[in-house]
C-alpha cells in the first residue's frame, strides 16, 4: 500500500520560508545597494574617477530610478545639476556627469567650452542609458543639446569632451 498522508504544517511553514529567504537573497542580489551608489557619487564629486565604468553608470542610474530623493538632494531646487568635481559650474577634466529630474524643466544642455585653439577639433560625447549623441564643437566654444525624452527619469548623464589637433591638408 502506497503511503498517501499530506504534509503537516510544520513542513509547510518551513518551505514558505525557504521559498521567502531563496527570493530575498536573490532580490538583493539584483538590487544596487546604496553603498554602493555613495562610493561612485563620492568618487564623482572628489575627483578620483573622471569616467564612470558601464556597469557603474548603469547602478547609479537604476539608484536614482530606484530612490529619486538621491537626485533631489543633489539637484535641490534646480532642474538639473553636476555630479562630477566643479568649480561653480565650470568642470575641467574633460568630462562631466549631470542629473536631471525630468525631460520638462531640462531639456537642453548647454556646453561652453574656453580655449579652443584654430589647431584642434573639440568633439563633444553626451551619453544617457538609451540615446548617444556627437557633435563637433565650432570655435566658439558653445554647444546646445536637445536632451530625448526618453525615461528613466531622474536621468544620469554623461558629457566627453575630447581635444584633437587637426589633421594639416596636403
Amino acid at each position: 500500500m502506497i503511503y498517501q498522508r499530506r504534509p503537516g504544517w510544520g513542513f509547510i511553514v518551513s518551505m514558505s520560508s525557504l521559498t521567502a529567504a531563496v527570493s530575498f537573497v536573490v532580490w538583493a542580489s539584483h538590487s544596487p545597494s546604496l553603498s554602493e551608489t555613495w562610493r561612485i557619487l563620492a568618487e564623482l564629486q572628489t575627483g578620483r574617477v573622471r569616467i564612470l565604468p558601464t556597469n557603474d553608470f548603469e547602478t547609479l542610474q537604476n539608484a536614482f530610478v530606484r530612490h529619486p530623493t538621491i537626485a533631489d538632494n543633489f539637484l535641490e531646487e534646480n532642474p538639473a545639476g553636476i555630479l562630477s568635481v566643479h568649480n561653480g559650474g565650470f568642470v575641467t577634466q574633460g568630462s562631466a556627469y549631470v542629473v536631471r529630474r525630468n525631460a520638462l524643466e531640462a531639456d537642453t544642455l548647454e556646453i561652453r567650452l574656453s580655449q579652443i585653439s584654430e589647431q584642434e577639433n573639440v568633439v563633444v560625447n553626451f551619453h544617457t542609458r538609451n540615446a548617444n549623441h556627437q557633435a563637433t564643437v565650432n570655435r566658439d566654444g558653445f554647444y546646445a543639446w536637445r536632451l530625448p525624452a526618453d525615461n528613466p527619469f531622474p536621468q544620469l548623464i554623461e558629457v566627453r569632451v575630447e581635444r584633437k589637433k587637426k589633421q594639416k591638408k596636403l
